[in-house]
Formats: structure tokens, sequence, C-alpha cells
């Protein structure tokens, strides 16, 4: 009870004052002075304007724990699933309903088609959602909410090309609903992470873990085919892929390569509308894609200036991350969980 009041004493230092009470060997832990623990109860937590908050945790997280106690309880932040370990075994007690993902989503009055790999929901084409960000002037500051179409797409199939500013509607804080629709967010470092691990997985790839670790050092080229598998087949090759619906020469479509062309296994169709660089310039049309996440790389002067991204590109069957200045415009999808 000693080490209690300590705990409490500290708090109220912070201004964070809660009142402990103690009879019969019975605790309350309140923010009222008037509390007592009810006679039922060993321990109880009294108030009417907080309420009580569970550890919440990834699966990752979860699995981690060193020799769980059996009737632990956590918040599965990944599944929303309240949680217990008995019996050797994480058990679910209460989760959310599972979000029913293949179909469209209306967003700023256009239909979104989606799809699901593994628990997630992604939009199987990029954001083209403008909030006035188009109207905004394309200057050196990376303040600047800029966002628009690439120049040479003319018949705006790619979607937008946003800065990170304007894509984040304000926020800094990784998985913003930004730009998204309301119950999508734009996906962290570590949502992409996820992508990237299930794709490896599911195409029967080795060490898929290391190869895409969730963590904010390596970077650059990573995996085997989870580029490919994820681009879309539709390109102007004479040979591959097999398909003859997946040849086109007309845009949308990537340019001609014999080894590293889409096969879009998924549905989610990463198409190559290029990119903004922090000149200016618009480059990459028909080549290359960029994909925003929410997780900042790195700040200059305590301001965001770099984004942790994807790229695909039309010679490459991997997937490469780093961080992209803000100064660039790149394109974006937006996620939700599939529980």
């Amino acid at each position: 009870m000693e080490l209690i009041k300590k705990i409490i004493a500290f708090f109220c230092i912070l201004n964070v004052c809660l009142f402990v009470s103690h009879a019969q060997n019975r605790v309350v832990i309140s923010d009222k002075t008037d509390s007592e623990a009810h006679h039922s109860a060993i321990l109880e937590l009294n108030s009417d304007s907080k309420g009580f908050l569970l550890p919440r945790m990834s699966l990752n997280n979860r699995d981690n724990i060193n020799d769980p106690a059996e009737s632990l309880v956590i918040f599965n932040q990944e599944i929303q699933c309240f949680e217990i370990y008995l019996d050797g075994e994480w058990h679910h007690i209460w989760c959310q309903e599972p979000y029913d993902c293949g179909g469209y989503v209306s967003h700023g009055g256009y239909d979104y088609a989606t799809v699901q790999i593994g628990n997630q929901c992604w939009f199987a084409e990029n954001l083209r959602y403008d909030n006035g960000c188009s109207s905004e002037e394309l200057d050196s500051d990376n303040d600047s909410p800029w966002c628009g179409f690439h120049e040479e797409d003319t018949e705006e199939v790619y979607g937008l090309l946003y800065r990170w500013t304007a894509l984040m509607d304000g926020s800094t804080e990784p998985g913003a609903q930004g730009l998204c629709p309301d119950g999508w967010r734009v996906p962290s470092h570590d949502d992409w992470t996820h992508l990237e691990r299930y794709v490896c997985n599911d195409a029967g790839n080795l060490d898929c873990e290391t190869t895409f670790p969730m963590d904010t050092i390596k970077e650059g080229w990573d995996g085997t085919n989870e580029g490919k598998i994820l681009k879309s087949c539709l390109t102007n090759n004479d040979s591959p892929p097999p398909v003859d619906t997946c040849r086109t020469e007309i845009h949308p479509r990537w340019n001609s390569n014999d080894t590293h062309y889409g096969t879009d296994i998924y549905g989610f169709a990463a198409l190559p509308g290029g990119y903004l660089n922090s000149s200016g310039n618009f480059m990459g049309y028909g080549t290359r894609t960029t994909f925003q996440s929410s997780t900042i790389h790195w700040s200059y002067n305590d301001s965001p200036d770099h984004t942790w991204v994807r790229h695909f590109i039309a010679t490459q069957s991997g997937i490469s991350r780093n961080g992209n200045t803000h100064r660039g415009a790149f394109h974006a999808r937006c996620l939700r969980n599939v529980y």
C-alpha cells in the first residue's frame, strides 16, 4: 500500500491526481475524494469521466510477451479484438464485426474499387479526392498542400499526385485519415510492411519477416516478386503476360518489360502514373509509381521533411522503400483493416 501511495503522489505532482482508499483489504483508485471500494471487489476503479484502458498491441507485440500469465487480457489493434490468454493460447473475448471488403466506396463523387489482401482492405485504384489542393500554387515550400494530375495523364486514369501535406490534411500522425473516407486511413509504414509480408508468404517466398522488417532502418529494394504480384498486368508487351486482356497500347498500362511485368494476382492493380520530383518536374509516366505512407521518415528543424514510401517500377519485380521529400508529389491508396 505504501508503494501505491507513492505512485499516486507522483501522479498528483503531474496534476493527474487520483485517490486511494482501502478498507478490509479492499482498494479503490478514483478521481473522486469520497470513493470506497465495493465490498465484493478487492480492487475498484471509480470514475464518471474516464475509462480503464487495456494495453493496445499488434499481433507481433502480443506474441512477443514473455511467458504470459493465465487470464492475461489485452486489446489487439490489428484484428480489433479483446483477447485473453488461457490454456496456452490467445482467445477472443469480443471482436468488431468484419468489414465486408471487395465492393465500392463512394468518396467525393467517385466510386473506388476495393480489394482484400490478408486482413487488410485496400483501395484497388489510386486516390483522386481533391479538397481544394489542386487550386493551391505549386512552390518550393514543403508545407504547400498541392495536388494535381501528371501532365501526361490526359484522361486522369492514374489518380492525383499529392504532396504529403495535402494528403495528410493537416495531420502528422501515422495512420491518420488524411483525405481518405471515414473509417479509412493513409497507410502507415508498418501497414505497407504487413502487405509486403503477406504477399511474400502467400507466394511461398522465404524469410519474409527478414526481407520486409518491421523497422525504420532498412531501405532499398526488397523481395523476389512481390512488386510484380501487386502491379497491374496491363502492359504493351508483345509476349508476356500470357493473358490477352492484359495487353494494351494505350494508357493505363506499364511500358514493355518481358521479365518484370505485373501479374496482379489480388487485383491491387498498381499502375505507373509517375510522380512530381522535388524540382517540380513530372517524371516516370508509364514506368513507375510511388505510394505515400503516413509515417515520417525524418524531419528538418522539427518539421516533417521526408516520408516513408514504396516504389514500383517497370524493370523490377520487388518493392523499394525509403524516404521521399515532401517537395515532391506521389500517388496514394487508402486502407482499412478487415477483422
